[in-house]
């Protein structure tokens, strides 16, 4: 992306001029004028864009480039020809020549110009029109009389608006009340903020020049390097404007954009103590990364004393089970609050939901899922969009690990919590499961006309965890049939063979088998895993004991204990008469002492319970510290809330629906399906309060829940 101007935080477009080398080529110009010299109408120029379109591309053999789009106005498409000029003046770079006329041997030699450079350069380039066609989720464009993409013009530009509509990019307000924008990982991915061949597969370097108009608005951006920051005087007023660029080639929905009235809180060096993970790469051993911290004035405390002190720590444990981080520096932004997802990682930029700020800090487990994914994910992806679980599985597996290792607690403290977290979980993919219809429950899809994803990523998956928690099981199950100690070396062997590759599953079993080949027999080898674990819906049976066989853990007995004598409480008191039920008492102090973990399985219990009565549920939650417990732990009270229908607890509902957006539509659907009229009121008044700035996509699925829109 050549340019980005005029970028006004007021929901206005992006003016972009996007740059192609040849094999991303084309060019375009609107037809403006009728025959007869008359303007044409909005309609007349929609159908003679069709009319060329049929007689240039269907009637001929001429060569088409095609790149994904979708809700944005395209104002031009030229072939871009660079006069030929000394070496010196393009920074000593060979072969400038090659950015004049066509050249079908040297196409992936095209030299990378300096992006400043190259922005200088492009105003005194020659530009001819080219034809495209822009359909609603892609632009198509090609030069007449050239049949093959090798002979493609070098470079063309693409100049084009993005629209409000767009959903790329979220337009809103942060939590001081400043407007913002930023890209919100949507399921179209960037389709909408930038034409691009939107596939694992089709990997690209590139530069970016942002202006955002106001100076005291930050710009945040993916990127190898801190942004080079220049200043140019107009009508008296100095604009600055944001250089950024990467030299390491990646998918394009990865790039990640953020401009706002940010506060850098802190900035934090971490020096890389770790060899590099590969021969061909350079030495990495005692390279200084830094990380900068950003957010709304607002959360300022709560990032000092939660990310400050954790993050170092939390890289060192990562790279300690992974290797050198793999970038050269790190943004993290704790992004507005209508934020769908509770963290989202791009090369060099981290995005994190306030949810994340729970005073407990149980939340930052959430920090080492989004850093996992420098290493899976982004230095090394899934070649096909079906096998997401080659990156949400593994960061679900190893953020636990690295988050242990950031918190220095033992090892056996460790696996006891661990196999806590699997109970939760495992009931978690159960419910998931029995709800989900059966195309969405395979971590693996054999390819087929029917299951081809079209336009972006399934928008349904972003309400599941199946693919994180089903392959999180799978990794944990390869785990135990070799060791924790020998699965992690493995995990360390997947970054050095496959870094900057995309992967496959049967990539992963093959290298397995290959690293412990005393394991594979007739009964576990690379086909009876795939198809206990990847090609069906089903789970595997032993599944259902080992993530469920937790009575003897030392951390559940106690609250086992207690749910004995809470349950026994509830039914004397049940039975009593209300004078009566005042001389019953119990002691919950223990409450106050559990440990999260411990916290999650005794609310857990008790929303499984057959009935429990109102005035009992008010007394386990008096021991709970509700102002400094995470959202994991206040879902589930909600949860209660709902279930019980305690209504002098209802505000704490509406509090979280507006706090906790990306926590939030399951506590919809069960305010919806309870049938209590008050219990739709939170639901609608909660939904009228938030659904101006919720993505679009959820806001259609809780319009359904509650008012039956599709």
């Amino acid at each position: 992306m050549q340019c980005i101007k005029n970028c006004a935080i007021r929901n206005q477009p992006v003016i972009a001029d996007h740059i192609y080398s040849k094999y991303l080529t084309s060019c375009t110009h609107d037809i403006e004028i009728n025959e007869n010299g008359t303007k044409k109408s909005s309609e007349e120029k929609v159908k003679y864009c069709d009319k060329i379109w049929q007689k240039s591309v269907c009637d001929t053999d001429d060569f088409v480039m095609i790149l994904d789009s979708h809700a944005i106005d395209v104002v031009s498409v030229n072939e871009v020809q660079f006069a030929y000029v000394n070496k010196m003046q393009v920074n000593q770079i060979e072969n400038a020549e090659l950015f004049t006329g066509y050249n079908c041997n040297n196409v992936s030699n095209i030299p990378s110009i300096d992006s400043i450079c190259l922005q200088k350069r492009w105003k005194d380039a020659e530009k001819m029109p080219m034809e495209y066609f822009l359909d609603d989720w892609c632009l198509k464009i090609w030069k007449s009389g050239v049949t093959c993409g090798c002979c493609f013009p070098n470079c063309f530009e693409i100049n084009f608006k993005t629209k409000p509509e767009g959903e790329s990019l979220k337009w809103t307000m942060d939590q001081d009340g400043n407007p913002c924008v930023f890209t919100h990982g949507h399921w179209i991915n960037n389709r909408s903020l930038f034409p691009s061949q939107d596939i694992p597969e089709a990997l690209a370097t590139w530069s970016a020049h942002v202006a955002p108009g106001d100076n005291d608005l930050v710009v945040l951006m993916t990127g190898d390097n801190d942004p080079v920051i220049t200043g140019q005087e107009v009508d008296g007023i100095e604009t600055l404007t944001y250089h950024f660029s990467s030299d390491m080639a990646m998918p394009s929905s990865t790039l990640a954009l953020a401009i706002g009235k940010w506060t850098l809180v802190d900035t934090l060096s971490h020096t890389d103590q770790m060899a590099s993970v590969t021969e061909t790469q350079p030495e990495s051993k005692g390279n200084t990364m830094k990380c900068r911290l950003f957010t709304p004035r607002r959360h300022k405390e709560a990032v000092l004393t939660l990310i400050s002190p954790y993050f170092p720590r939390c890289l060192t444990a990562a790279e300690r089970l992974l290797g050198p981080y793999p970038f050269k520096r790190l943004d993290i932004l704790i992004v507005p609050e209508n934020f769908q997802s509770l963290g989202m990682a791009s090369p060099s930029l981290m995005f994190l939901s306030q949810s994340v700020l729970a005073p407990d800090g149980e939340m930052l487990l959430r920090v080492a899922h989004e850093l996992s994914h420098s290493w899976f994910g982004l230095l090394i992806g899934p070649r096909d969009w079906h096998e997401e679980w080659l990156s949400e599985g593994f960061c679900t597996y190893t953020e636990a690990v690295i988050h242990n290792g950031a918190l220095g607690k033992s090892e056996k403290q460790f696996q006891h919590e661990r196999q806590i977290i699997d109970y939760l979980k495992f009931r978690t993919l159960l419910a998931e499961i029995n709800n989900t219809s059966d195309d969405l429950q395979h971590l693996r899809v054999k390819p087929s006309e029917e299951n081809v994803i079209k336009n972006g990523m399934n928008p349904d998956k972003g309400f599941l965890q199946l693919h994180y928690i089903k392959g999180y099981f799978l990794l944990k199950f390869l785990e135990e049939k070799s060791s924790s100690t020998r699965f992690c070396e493995f995990l360390s062997t997947i970054v050095s063979r496959f870094h900057h590759n995309l992967i496959t599953s049967k990539d992963i079993l093959v290298l397995y088998f290959e690293l412990f080949p005393e394991l594979r027999d007739h009964a576990f080898n690379e086909d009876t895993v795939s198809a206990e674990w990847l090609d069906t819906r089903e789970l595997p049976t032993h599944l259902f004991k080992t993530a469920t066989d937790i009575n003897e853990n030392p951390f559940v007995i106690p609250v086992f204990k207690l749910m004995e004598r809470i349950t026994n409480y509830n039914s004397q008191y049940a039975r009593l008469h209300w004078q009566k039920r005042r001389k019953l008492t119990i002691d919950l102090h223990e409450i106050t002492m559990f440990q999260n973990v411990q916290t999650l399985v005794m609310l857990e219990h008790m929303l499984t319970h057959g009935k429990l009565h109102a005035d009992v549920i008010e007394l386990v939650f008096s021991q709970i510290n509700y102002e400094r417990a995470n959202p994991e732990v206040t879902h589930r009270m909600c949860e209660l809330i709902i279930k019980y229908k305690e209504s002098c607890l209802y505000g704490m509902i509406h509090e979280f629906l507006i706090d906790h957006q990306a926590m939030g539509v399951y506590l919809f659907g069960e305010l919806i399906i309870s049938l209590d009229k008050q219990q739709r009121k939170i639901a609608e008044n909660a939904f009228a309060a938030i659904r101006d700035g919720m993505d679009k996509g959820v806001k259609r699925v809780v319009d359904a829940m509650i008012y039956g829109v599709v």
